[in-house]
């Protein structure tokens, strides 16, 4: 900073007394200087200090070529790809980890503004610290050869420390000192390290070699800008148009390896067998790229590889591996709400045998029927966990399972069923000592089969073209219901990032909601457990994890994603005050309102002893929103869980999660009850309780109460970033007031 200042003051200094229509040469640098320092123009700061070097002369004349050298540097080593040798095997690059840092830690809710002023105890970081400390541009290095007999490698590594200026400085004083001085490279000092390691240091890069004709080719495309590089190779030009501006970006070009390996596969191949083999399955000269790219974008974290073969190859095992596309119905019946999901295709749709009439009676079936079960038969496999429904869950020695179903899509659903009711009856069979203890029942006006395998029982139900079996028949209603296709996963908000990535290629794809995986793991839970999660799974709201892989004739792609990455500032912020010992309230934008204030010890309530698998309120309450009990329902259940417990933050987190996360308009009513009896535990004296009683009773309808509450909440707000938030819901609560008096009226 203060060099911007200074500069900016000798430019004003400089025009005031220059002479009329004219800047002198030394105004003229001085406004380069600031244009590349403060502005990062560097463009049209290299321009004005190439006029200096041509007009000027002496000392000023020194200075600005070396500026404009280093602005040279500057603009060409924006894309380290462009300073690398064109005949690279093998390419690899950290860009901008300091932007990768910014973006993450600002998703996260741990980066402060520029100039704001923070709260007291709160944990934002300073954008100018994620500068400082990371401002690194970039690294990319390149392996051009490789000696197996030897044991050497060829290639290049070149640094931009951009403003790091701390990585150059140590480097500048630590090689004199570890180094030995060489010859210069094209005018540029070098240092050669234990004889092994070559170091040259241009105007803003740090060039590393064991050979200096790689430092020499670095040097000599810095300073023409059309040269021969790796950024315009046929070979490497299309891989490195893939990039996505992620952290860390890898390539690897198998064309001009082949020749190498092809001659050290032959002559392993003439005295082992075992790689002759190994090339007879691979067909390694069909290898042509391997890409690969994991960084942080705009929407949370991304991994992509792509692995290329030539058209014509001949990889064993590349095809043996390969899927067909997903079929669509295959993904059609997954339901909304899961916590999770995986889905896969294992052969083609073709047309098969509709289903028999209803019969206790089965088709026959042969043991060649398993082998084209498995590969002809199947269409695709799907699989899904939901969070727990409402009622008893199914148990085995006394646990409860996850409501879990597996969906098998098949070309002829006749045989399968045939199949599969063989195939589990034996089994029943033989976990009850030779009887069969099975029998048909009905599931969402389905026909269906239940098998008992010692002490779970299965069921399978058929319906079109799909088996589903699952030990809970909630999991299996649910997917009956996707039927009409309007409850399945395509209309789930919450997938929505992930089903982005499935195309008509993907082969296997995967989807997991870490918040309602938390729902599901809550019957595993103590209730002192569910309470430390509570605030983290208010917060996994949006976070969401996705896969998808492509595995087409030539081409396998894995692409990963997380996005929706929790806003953790402000839980972050209150551990570190709890661990001092400090009183603090923090209450992020996102789900979590927790304020953990100070209040008098009550005694416990003690609350009515329940059968053992029987759920718990909260847990009953919530699998009866997902199952889309009404109102009346809900709000009686939640009258049950206010009498049980006496924590109004913990009522007041729980409250708010019915109101914030996917439970359905229903659900408002529950959420009202536990708001209001938070806020009678604590007197109406809590912001954050009142502010989610407000948001009830203006999801209920109730404008002028939602006003009034929220008023009272911005009274109490203690804190810049309270205040805010009560303010935004408040404008909007008056808004919708305001708009429901002039349609009265």
């Amino acid at each position: 900073m203060r060099q911007v200042v200074r500069c900016a003051v000798l430019v004003v200094t400089a025009l005031t007394f220059a002479p009329a229509g004219a800047e002198t040469d030394q105004a003229a640098f001085y406004r380069a200087y600031y244009l590349e320092h403060a502005e990062h123009r560097h463009a049209e700061a290299e321009e004005i200090y190439a006029e200096i070097a041509r007009s000027a002369d002496g000392a000023l004349r020194t200075a600005a070529r070396a500026r404009r050298d280093s602005m040279r540097e500057e603009r060409l080593g924006s894309d380290l790809a462009r300073l690398m040798p064109p005949n690279a095997l093998a390419y690899v690059e950290l860009n901008q980890p300091g932007n990768q840092a910014e973006r993450l830690l600002r998703q996260l809710g741990l980066l402060a503004d520029e100039g704001q002023q923070r709260d007291a105890g709160e944990l934002a970081i300073s954008p100018a610290l994620v500068r400082a400390v990371a401002g690194l541009k970039g690294i990319a290095g390149a392996i051009t050869g490789i000696d197996p007999a030897n044991e050497t490698v060829a290639g290049v590594l070149v640094l931009h420390p951009g403003d790091l200026e701390l990585v150059r400085g140590l480097l500048e004083t630590a090689l004199p000192v570890a180094a030995d001085p060489v010859d210069e490279i094209d005018g540029y000092t070098t240092y050669n390290i234990e004889g092994e390691v070559f170091v040259t240091l241009t105007h803003r890069l740090v060039i590393v070699s064991p050979q200096q004709h790689e430092i020499a080719g670095v040097i000599e495309r810095l300073g023409d800008a059309d040269a021969e590089s790796l950024a315009n190779s046929p070979h490497m030009q299309p891989l490195l148009a893939r990039r996505q501006g992620g952290l860390v970006y890898f390539a690897v070009n198998f064309e001009p390896v082949m020749p190498l390996l092809e001659a050290a596969m032959a002559g392993g191949a003439a005295a082992s067998e075992e790689i002759a083999v190994i090339n007879a399955l691979l067909d390694p000269r069909s290898l042509r790229s391997l890409t690969g790219e994991a960084g942080v974008a705009d929407d949370g974290l991304f991994l992509d590889v792509t692995l290329e073969l030539a058209d014509s190859h001949r990889n064993l095992v590349f095809n043996f591996l390969q899927l067909p596309p997903l079929d669509a119905t295959t993904l059609e019946r997954i339901p909304r709400g899961a916590a999770g999901f995986f889905a896969a295709a294992l052969n083609p749709r073709t047309v098969g045998s509709p289903l028999p009439p209803d019969s206790d009676a089965p088709l026959p079936i042969s043991g060649m029927d398993i082998g084209r079960e498995i590969f002809g038969n199947i269409v695709g496999l799907a699989a899904f966990v939901l969070p727990p429904g409402p009622g008893p869950q199914a148990t085995i020695d006394g646990e409860p399972i996850p409501d879990a179903a597996v969906i098998i899509t098949v070309n002829d659903p006749a045989r399968s069923q045939a199949l599969w009711t063989t195939v589990l009856g034996l089994a029943s069979m033989a976990a009850n000592d030779g009887r069969a203890d099975s029998g048909a029942v009905t599931i969402d006006g389905v026909r269906a089969y239940r098998y008992n395998l010692d002490e779970l029982d299965l069921y399978l139900a058929t319906t079109g073209t799909d088996l589903i079996v699952s030990p809970s028949r909630y999991a299996i209603g649910r997917a009956l219901a996707t039927r009409d296709g309007r409850d399945s996963l395509a209309g789930d908000p919450g997938f929505a990032a992930v089903l982005d990535q499935i195309g008509s290629d993907t082969t296997i794809a995967a989807g997991l909601h870490p918040g309602r995986c938390l729902e599901v793991a809550e019957p595993f839970m103590s209730d002192h457990d569910m309470e430390e999660v509570a605030p983290v799974r208010a917060m996994l709201t949006d976070t969401v994890a996705g896969l998808a892989v492509t595995h087409g004739r030539d081409t396998f792609r894995l692409v990963a994603r997380v996005t929706g990455l929790p806003d953790v500032g402000g839980l972050v912020s209150q551990l570190i005050a709890e661990e001092r010992g400090h009183r603090h309230r923090a209450t992020p934008r996102r789900s979590y309102r927790s304020d953990r204030r100070e209040r008098p010890e009550r005694p416990e309530r003690i609350a009515a002893p329940r059968e053992r698998g029987e759920p718990d309120p909260w847990s009953a309450l919530t699998r009866a929103a997902r199952a889309g009990a009404d109102a009346e329902d809900l709000k009686r259940l939640a009258g049950r869980l206010a009498d049980e417990m006496d924590d109004a933050n913990e009522l007041n987190n729980r409250a708010w999660a019915l109101l914030t996360e996917d439970y359905g308009a229903a659900a408002v009513s529950a959420a009202w009850v536990l708001a209001r009896r938070s806020n009678e535990l604590s007197g109406y004296d809590n912001w954050a309780y009142l502010d989610t009683l407000a948001l009830a009773e203006y999801r209920s309808g109730n404008l002028e109460e939602a006003v009034t509450l929220q008023r009272k909440a911005l009274e109490r707000a203690d804190s810049d970033r309270s205040r805010r938030t009560v303010r935004e819901s408040l404008k909007k609560f008056e808004q919708a007031l305001r708009k429901e008096e002039r349609a009265r009226n």
